[in-house]
């Protein structure tokens, strides 16, 4: 006999042996769960479900990326269900999927990362902010980077990304970011020990036009600019579509473009 399941009951079951063996880490799924899943969908029998209010659930997600997450959730968790008889529809297929409206984020042009690079000389989080410049790295993945992953024989730092599986991947070390961990001293197997809220707040007192993130997009457009090949560019980020980094291509083009359309005069 078919157990009857509230939807709540289900998204446990479906978790744990659906997802848990086949992914990393369930740590997004379960904030989904906790955060976007409202009380009376996951106390709803899930024969009783209605496409609408799973729908207007979707659509009260304001985060765009985080609104395509929360109906991959939905989808897969209802498809499955689906297939295994526990619903007469299939619910999943009823549902829209949202548009992600990706940010591609705002590089500090020349004169702000003149200003940036002066407020933080001598700071405290000089180093961790000159790391997310000559890497590109992440927050997540800069405050992740242990010693033991920094090959300076080889002049490369291993970033083990949580985002995809190409976030695990290996970045070059530049002498500028080199001569910087040289001279840091080492006193612990991380190297750097911050909160991640503390990076990102403190990073408005030196930058308050930007968002930590733009130092990220900052590297990607310089090494662009520096006509360095697209494919590496997309492998040193760790996006795992070259779509993502031909975005941040297309963002410079455009700006070089406006750049280069002042110099236009008729006379």
């Amino acid at each position: 006999m078919t157990k009857k399941y509230t939807y709540g009951e289900w998204l446990k079951d479906w978790l744990n042996v659906y997802k848990k063996p086949f992914v990393k880490s369930l740590r997004n799924q379960k904030i989904i769960l906790r955060l976007h899943i409202p009380d009376h969908l996951k106390n709803t029998k899930l024969t009783d479900l209605n496409v609408v209010d799973v729908q207007r659930s979707i659509n009260a997600v304001k985060q765009s990326r985080t609104r395509v997450d929360v109906f991959n959730f939905y989808h897969g968790s209802l498809a499955t269900a689906y297939k295994l008889r526990l619903t007469p529809y299939n619910l999943a297929d009823m549902l829209v999927k949202p548009k992600h409206e990706r940010n591609v984020g705002s590089a500090l042009d020349q004169r702000e990362l003149t200003e940036f690079l002066t407020r933080i000389t001598g700071e405290r989080l000089e180093d961790f902010y000159l790391f997310c410049l000559y890497t590109g790295c992440r927050r997540g993945e800069v405050l992740s980077v242990k010693w033991e992953d920094v090959d300076f024989d080889e002049n490369i730092i291993r970033v083990h990304g949580t985002k995809t599986a190409t976030s695990e991947r290996v970045v070059p070390l530049f002498p500028e970011l080199r001569a910087v961990l040289e001279k840091r001293k080492r006193t612990g197997a991380k190297i750097f020990n911050h909160r991640a809220e503390f990076v990102t707040h403190k990073f408005k007192d030196y930058c308050p036009s930007h968002k930590l993130h733009d130092l990220r997009h900052t590297f990607a457009t310089r090494c662009l600019e520096c006509d360095i090949n697209i494919k590496v560019v997309q492998k040193w980020l760790g996006h795992s579509r070259l779509d993502t980094t031909a975005e941040i291509y297309t963002h410079v083009k455009d700006d070089y473009a406006k750049k280069e359309a002042k110099k236009f005069n008729l006379t």
